[in-house]
C-alpha cells in the first residue's frame, strides 16, 4: 500500500502573538466592567469533562470558586480578594471524586505598583496592563492517565493558560514544532445555565434569565508537527461573556483532537464550562 501523504494544508497560518492579542481582548472585553464590581461572595462553579468518542462526557472535575474576603486599605491604592476553592477530582486509581480545598489570593490595582509583582490580576490606571487580566494559583491537577499525554495537552484551558503554552511552543523550549491555524473571533449568544437560571435573580444578571447571554467566541487549531510520523491537530472554542460575573467571565472553554488506540485514531473532547454563577453583594 502507498503510504498516506501528509496533510500540509491545515488552512489560513497565524502567530502565538496574534493569538494572545485576540484571547486577551475577549478576556478584557468581557471582564472591563465586572472587574470593577467584584464583591464578597461572588460565586462560580465549573464543570470539567472528558468525551470519548461518542460515549457520553465524563465528570472529571467539579470547581466552585467563592470570593470569601476582601481588604481595601485606607489610601483606596488596591484591593485584595481572597478566593476558597472547592474541589471534586475524579480519583483515577479508585473511580471516585475526591474532595479538596484551598485559598488563594487576587490584588486589583487602583494605584500602580500598589499591589507588587506576584498577585496582581489587573492594573485600573495603566490601560496596556489592564489587558494583562489573570486569576492565580489556579488549580491544574493531573487528567486520568488512560488519556495520556494527548489529553493532557488539555490540563489547563483557561485562556491564559492557553497563551503561555503556545508561547513555550513557538519559542522552541516544549521541543515539538507548532503552528497555529483558523483564527476565527465572532459575537453571539449562549442560554443562562440552567442552575443560574434557578436562581431568583438570575444570578445578578441585568437581563432575565430568558434572554440569551451575549458572547464572544474564539476558536483556533495547533498542529504538532513532531511528536508522531503525521501532524497532529487540536481544535479549541472558547466562549467568554460580559454578562457573567468577573470569575465566571469565561463560559466555556473546550479541546478535541485524536489519540491513537489499537492501530486507530479515537476523538477526545475536554470541556471546562460554568454550571452556576452569582454576583457578591455590599
Amino acid at each position: 500500500m502507498k503510504t498516506p501523504e501528509m496533510n500540509k494544508d491545515f488552512g489560513p497560518q497565524f502567530t502565538s502573538d496574534q493569538l494572545n492579542q485576540s484571547l486577551s481582548d475577549a478576556q478584557y472585553e468581557s471582564t472591563t466592567d465586572s472587574i470593577l464590581n467584584i464583591k464578597k461572595g461572588e460565586f462560580a462553579y465549573f464543570e470539567k469533562t472528558n468525551q470519548i468518542e461518542t460515549l457520553f462526557p465524563m465528570v472529571i472535575r467539579q470547581r466552585a470558586d467563592t470570593v470569601t474576603d476582601l481588604v481595601t486599605p485606607a489610601d483606596n491604592s488596591k484591593t485584595v480578594y481572597t478566593i476558597t476553592h472547592q474541589l471534586r477530582e475524579l480519583d483515577s486509581s479508585t473511580g471516585d471524586m475526591k474532595p479538596s480545598q484551598s485559598q488563594s489570593t487576587a490584588c486589583l490595582e487602583k494605584i500602580a505598583g500598589a499591589c507588587g509583582t506576584a498577585d496582581t490580576i489587573a492594573t485600573m490606571s495603566l490601560p496596556d496592563l489592564t489587558k494583562t487580566l489573570q486569576t492565580l494559583k489556579t488549580l491544574t491537577p493531573n487528567l486520568p492517565p488512560n488519556f495520556g499525554a494527548f489529553a493532557g495537552h488539555f490540563n489547563d484551558l483557561s485562556w491564559k493558560s492557553i497563551v503561555k503554552q503556545a508561547q513555550q511552543a513557538t519559542s522552541g523550549t516544549s521541543g515539538i514544532t507548532w503552528t497555529y491555524h483558523n483564527l476565527v473571533k465572532t459575537y453571539s449568544t449562549a442560554p443562562t445555565p440552567s442552575l443560574v437560571s434557578m436562581r431568583s435573580d438570575c444570578g445578578g444578571r441585568k437581563n432575565p434569565c430568558a434572554t440569551p447571554m451575549k458572547t464572544i467566541q474564539v476558536t483556533f487549531d495547533e498542529v504538532d508537527w513532531t511528536s508522531e510520523q503525521y501532524p497532529v491537530k487540536y481544535s479549541y472554542n472558547l466562549v467568554f461573556s460580559a454578562e457573567a460575573p468577573f470569575f465566571a467571565a469565561q463560559l466555556a472553554s473546550c479541546g478535541s483532537t485524536t489519540i491513537p488506540y489499537q492501530n486507530q485514531r479515537i476523538a477526545i473532547l475536554q470541556c471546562e464550562s460554568i454550571k452556576d454563577f452569582t454576583v457578591g453583594h455590599d
